[in-house]
């Protein structure tokens, strides 16, 4: 007898594996529907931020690289700060921009790098000239004009 218009039907599903030929019912199960989904999303969101955080300094120093216009400034003081990872070594760098203000800024550099520059040397430094706050030691830099 065919089931009525309306009623539900319970489905039998034959596995075409060799271990599991045999007709199984077929239960829904909520867990696995559900769970995917619940997570892909804010994995979606934490790769999203990692990438931008991973990608953004060197994007930016780059742009100031291709943009920006060079001054001579002059090292201001090295600081070795402790951080998790390590030692950080910071190189203090201090240029006057053409709008004639002062402007201070760190590079990160290696430790031979560290090395290399003294207090009140003179300095290559790029910067914006529509922001001069964001700028780059040209030593330190990973850029290079063509």
């Amino acid at each position: 007898m065919p089931p009525k218009i309306g009623t539900f039907i319970t489905v039998k599903v034959l596995y075409p594996l060799p271990h599991h030929q045999m007709l199984k019912e077929v239960k829904p199960n909520f867990l696995f529907l559900c769970c995917p989904g619940a997570f892909a999303v804010p994995f979606t969101i934490a790769w999203f931020i990692g990438a931008v955080a991973w990608l953004y300094p060197p994007l930016r120093e780059r742009r100031i690289m291709r943009r920006g216009v060079g001054a001579m400034g002059t090292v201001a003081r090295k600081v070795e700060e402790k951080i998790k990872r390590g030692i950080d070594y910071v190189i203090w760098y201090r240029f006057a921009a053409a709008n004639r203000q002062t402007y201070d800024d760190k590079a990160s550099v290696s430790r031979a790098m560290f090395d290399q520059f003294e207090e009140g040397q003179e300095v290559v430094v790029v910067y914006m000239a529509d922001w001069p706050n964001r700028s780059v030691l040209y030593e330190a830099s990973d850029y290079r004009p063509r």
